[in-house]
């Protein structure tokens, strides 16, 4: 009788934990910075001035040998990567000290002064390691070298049609991608869900996904796939083979841009500051910063980072602490982490 008494108790405080958390957080990173990456080892910041990298969780940070701005940063254990339209993919292998430009199997185009290089609006670096840099209708390309040489597939992957109709080209539309079991998945144009079971060699229907228009965010969490996006959050229903619609909570106009799982938790960023998911309730919470457009969120060594912007501010945000907040509401503090501690 005490042994299921315990284990009661036990779960009624992880429901209560669960959608009752406050936290404080601290800024520990200015200086413009709008990005914000981890390769599970290090901490990267794409800031105006360049690129920076923490080895102690944001407390002191190091300016790498690029200084310059980068979009679409993204890590993953021993390599790092992003891109400019100038000048292409840039990559980091020795963990963001040093930083080189691998373009080679991109086809850049000229107005005969300068050269522009395919957009790249995502780099996946999937579980098998080959990465993926994703640039919707610039294209598609995959690397099964970390990135030293790129190969097109922007019509290599298609999607089989039934006779008499043509494949989709998959390569020429693909907005975003994600993971999971097993599977690679790609949302095609702005609501065609596809998944591939062997690295893009065949591809099949994910179901439709138009009530989250285009989608920018995936996560695994549970044995399940979530995705955010323009339109709200969603649930990928195996059995039913079809996408639930998850987003109460969230604001008149859901938009997620970043979802991580930290602490066994949904964290989900959009315009409107930071939410958590409590998956008892199938709802969402405010979790801070609501006076913010949230440019990153990740998940590192234990710690939850935002960058946050505002129009008179932006920064870099790491949370502090958790602790149960007696409004009975999911809330959450953020302070900010000072550039002061460079080299």
């Amino acid at each position: 009788m005490k042994t299921y008494l315990f284990l009661l108790i036990l779960l009624l405080l992880n429901m209560f934990l669960t959608a009752h958390v406050h936290a404080e957080w601290e800024l520990i990173l200015e200086k413009g910075v709008d990005q914000i990456a981890s390769d599970g080892e290090r901490l990267y910041a794409a800031t105006e001035y360049g690129i920076y990298y923490s080895r102690d969780d944001g407390r002191f940070w190091r300016r790498s040998d690029y200084r310059d701005y980068i979009l679409n940063l993204t890590a993953a254990p021993g390599v790092a990567f992003g891109w400019r339209s100038d000048r292409g993919t840039l990559r980091s292998v020795t963990k963001g000290n040093t930083w080189h430009w691998k373009n080679n199997g991109f086809k850049p185009t000229s107005d005969g002064h300068h050269l522009y290089y395919p957009e790249v609006l995502q780099f996946v670096v999937a579980e098998s390691s080959m990465v993926i840099a994703v640039g919707y209708h610039s294209g598609t390309w995959i690397s099964r070298d970390r990135g030293d040489s790129w190969h097109e597939v922007t019509h290599e992957w298609t999607l089989p049609q039934s006779p008499g109709y043509s494949d989709i080209p998959l390569g020429t539309g693909i907005w975003s991608m994600g993971e999971h079991d097993g599977y690679l998945w790609a949302i095609y144009s702005s609501s065609l869900a596809v998944r591939s079971p062997d690295e893009g060699a065949t591809w099949q229907l994910g179901g439709t996904i138009d009530q989250f228009a285009r989608v920018e965010a995936w996560v695994s969490y549970r044995g399940h796939l979530y995705v955010g996006g323009y339109g709200g959050f969603g649930r990928f229903n195996e059995l039913a083979f079809e996408w639930e619609d998850l987003s109460r909570g969230l604001p008149q106009t859901p938009r997620l841009n970043y979802l991580v799982v930290h602490r066994d938790r949904i964290f989900g960023g959009s315009p409107h500051g930071l939410f958590m998911f409590d998956h008892h309730a199938e709802t969402w919470y405010p979790a801070g910063l609501s006076d913010m457009d949230i440019l990153g969120l990740v998940s590192h060594r234990g710690n939850l980072y935002a960058v946050g912007s505002s129009p008179d501010h932006m920064g870099l945000y790491r949370a502090k602490r958790p602790l149960v907040s007696p409004e009975g509401k999911a809330a959450v503090t953020w302070g900010a982490i000072k550039l002061g501690n460079t080299k």
